[in-house]
């Protein structure tokens, strides 16, 4: 894979991560009977990113800057490892349909919403299972309910990362506040450096 593939598929996933914590922020702690299907895009506003600093969104950093999947799993455990190898496969183009098939051809949403680490990282595999595209999956991690913020950042980071041209077409993307495209370039180099 081209060095320059790495990094504009790095800066997708940074910037559908941004717009899926844009898109959840406005929902967290709701439960899926409280957000109408209509509303939640109109929800959508200009936020300042706060989700770097969720261990989850930390774990996709990992798995896009780490090639050696030892390495990876030296550094995480448990949750934040899953996540950080389902990044990382995103980032190298494998298929991540077998990966999460088990797991989201059974998955069944907790009726409150999927809250904490664990619960999180189960719909996340069953959203990467059930979605391809970057918007589908966000919409879908917020309709959820739970944890959105961080679920739809995960979701938009794996798919965004996986299918970088359809993160220009994210409806809601001129609402949110991106850091500066230097920045965003700076970032995705420096995670794509290290592969």
């Amino acid at each position: 894979m081209a060095r320059v593939d790495v990094t504009g598929r790095i800066r997708a996933g940074l910037v559908a991560a941004a717009a899926g914590e844009a898109l959840g922020l406005p929902w967290v702690g709701r439960s899926p009977r409280e957000l109408r299907r209509d509303a939640v895009l109109a929800g959508a506003g200009s936020v300042e990113r706060r989700g770097a600093e969720h261990p989850l969104l930390a774990a996709v950093a990992v798995g896009w800057g780490e090639p050696d999947p030892r390495a990876r799993r030296a550094l995480l455990r448990g949750d934040a490892w899953a996540v950080a190898e389902l990044a990382a496969w995103s980032l190298e183009g494998r298929p991540l349909h077998h990966a999460v098939r088990d797991h989201g051809e059974e998955w069944s949403p907790p009726f409150r919403g999927p809250r904490g680490d664990r619960e999180v990282v189960s719909a996340l595999f069953a959203l990467v299972f059930g979605h391809d595209d970057p918007s589908d999956g966000m919409l879908a991690a917020v309709r959820l309910g739970g944890d959105t913020a961080v679920l739809a950042a995960l979701t938009g980071a794996v798919l965004g990362c996986r299918r970088a041209e359809a993160v220009a077409r994210i409806p809601w993307l001129e609402r949110v506040a991106l850091p500066p495209d230097a920045d965003l370039d700076a970032r995705a180099a420096a995670l794509a450096a290290r592969r």
